[in-house]
């Protein structure tokens, strides 16, 4: 079904990057804000961070965390202070160089990310060492300026979920980094049904801060990379700068061990370019703020259309949302919205079907319809429902599968990426400047190193590989 806002969408294959804008601001997700780089949520994008926030936070409290809430402003000098630690951040900050209309010796920062004020928190309530573990969470704004932005992908204030524990050894502090990656892996692959490859990131891209990053990396499908959640093992890097210690049982001072981790609102981003198409979002019935729409026809011609509608729709909410459009709009436009906006299911009651005891089911995600009789219509659409999950996951699966390529020397390497856009897996023997020139040339990066044994030289210089590596253009 088309509509004006269908038709403002631009086709994937024409313009990939386009059609994204297209389809966050036809479906109502966002309106730009005031400043550069920001954006209002709607009512229905938040409706879907909240969802990933109740999972996120009823997982968080199965593993100890508790959640807090943080200034979000704290001196310029604290973060100086570790440089090498928040390298990258220093073009990014948002300052504030005057209060009443004086300066300010030191001024003050929006926050880039939160480990100064968590380390700060630490030292103000860890003693000893039955004070640890200590695992805090915080739902935040983040504040870094950015020149090309995207919305959900690249803002200059972004909301996300923002994890700090402290430990007693690095350990402690790295097993519960993986601990964290893997509540990440069972968000992305099970709720949004985005297909992933995990692992550590390259030295040239983790954290500075951290011993280790561990990282999820999905692709979208045009075969670019979205780091989708990061876990860092701090060890005690911070801790060391900003003076966080603890008691031991021996009575000796210690430093704390921590991890840090986080999952931003670019997720939504990610699900959008990971299912949908070219009439707006396809959502996945575990994410979707309303799972099932009901269009009334006719309803104020024959009154057995809202009877059955309330009938069905009080059936429906026994196991999943439902609601019925009683807006003062047209069955078409109603009908679009629903498809742009991607409801998974859409029931249409009018008198016709009725006179044979039949509703129409329309399915989102192959945008197809069938008849059914209204006394099977609240069965059909619990298995429905399960036939969409299944079909939108194994289709990403296996669009998924199909673009991880491997290359054993770099003319395979090349021909890939001159091609297109793919994941490429490679034996590689870790060389700076040999990254800098494969990003250089393709636009390519190493996103992940995987935990494996390489079990061939190097693509590359065909010497002694040290890992093996998953590369791609990224967002």
């Amino acid at each position: 079904m088309k509509n004006n806002a269908l038709e403002r969408i631009t086709p994937r294959e024409k313009d990939f990057n386009q059609w994204y804008t297209d389809v966050v601001k036809q479906s109502g997700l966002i309106q730009y804000g005031l400043v550069k780089g920001t954006v209002a949520f709607s009512p229905y994008a938040t409706k879907i961070w909240n969802k990933i926030k109740k999972f996120l936070n009823e997982e968080f409290e199965k593993v100890g965390v508790e959640e807090v809430m943080l200034p979000t402003l704290f001196p310029l000098s604290l973060l100086e202070k570790e440089k090498e630690n928040i390298e990258g951040f220093a073009p990014e900050l948002f300052k504030i160089t005057e209060i009443q209309g004086s300066k300010i010796n030191d001024p003050l920062v929006l926050r880039p990310t939160s480990e100064i004020p968590f380390s700060n928190y630490f030292k103000g309530s860890i003693n000893t060492y039955k004070d640890l573990p200590v695992k805090l969470n915080q739902w935040a704004n983040v504040f870094r300026m950015e020149n090309n932005t995207r919305p959900f992908l690249r803002n200059s204030e972004f909301i996300w979920q923002e994890g700090h524990t402290s430990h007693s050894s690095s350990d402690e502090s790295d097993l519960f980094a993986k601990k964290i990656l893997n509540i990440y892996l069972d968000l992305i692959e099970n709720v949004l049904l985005i297909p992933t490859i995990s692992g550590k990131k390259p030295e040239s891209e983790k954290f500075p801060a951290a011993k280790t990053t561990y990282t999820i990396e999905a692709m979208m499908q045009n075969g670019y990379a979205l780091q989708s959640a990061t876990s860092h093992n701090l060890i005690d890097n911070f801790s060391k700068v900003y003076d966080v210690k603890f008691q031991d049982k021996d009575n000796k001072f210690k430093n704390v061990f921590q991890s840090s981790w986080g999952l931003t609102t670019r997720i939504i981003g990610g699900m959008i370019m990971a299912h949908s198409d070219d009439n707006g979002l396809v959502l996945p019935p575990s994410i979707a703020p309303t799972c099932v729409s009901i269009i009334e026809i006719s309803a104020n011609k024959n009154p057995n259309v809202e009877l059955t509608s309330n009938k069905i729709s009080k059936e429906i909410s026994k196991f999943t949302t439902v609601a019925i459009d009683d807006r003062n709009l047209s069955f078409g436009k109603k009908a679009a919205d629903s498809e742009i906006k991607g409801t998974p299911i859409r029931i249409e009651v009018g008198p016709r079907g009725i006179a044979e005891n039949k509703v129409t089911v329309f399915r989102r995600d192959t945008l197809t319809k069938e008849d059914i009789d209204v006394n099977d219509v609240s069965k059909y659409v619990k298995n429905l429902l399960e036939k969409i999950s299944k079909n939108i996951a194994e289709k990403s699966r296996k669009s998924f599968n199909q673009s991880i390529l491997t290359a054993n020397n770099f003319k395979e390497f090349s021909n890939i990426f001159e091609k297109g856009n793919k994941f490429v897996k490679t034996n590689f023997l870790t060389n700076i400047e040999v990254e800098k020139e494969l990003k250089e040339k393709f636009g390519v990066t190493p996103r992940v190193v995987l935990d494996e044994k390489p079990n061939s030289n190097c693509f590359y210089s065909n010497k002694i590989a040290d890992s093996v590596i998953i590369w791609a253009r990224a967002y």
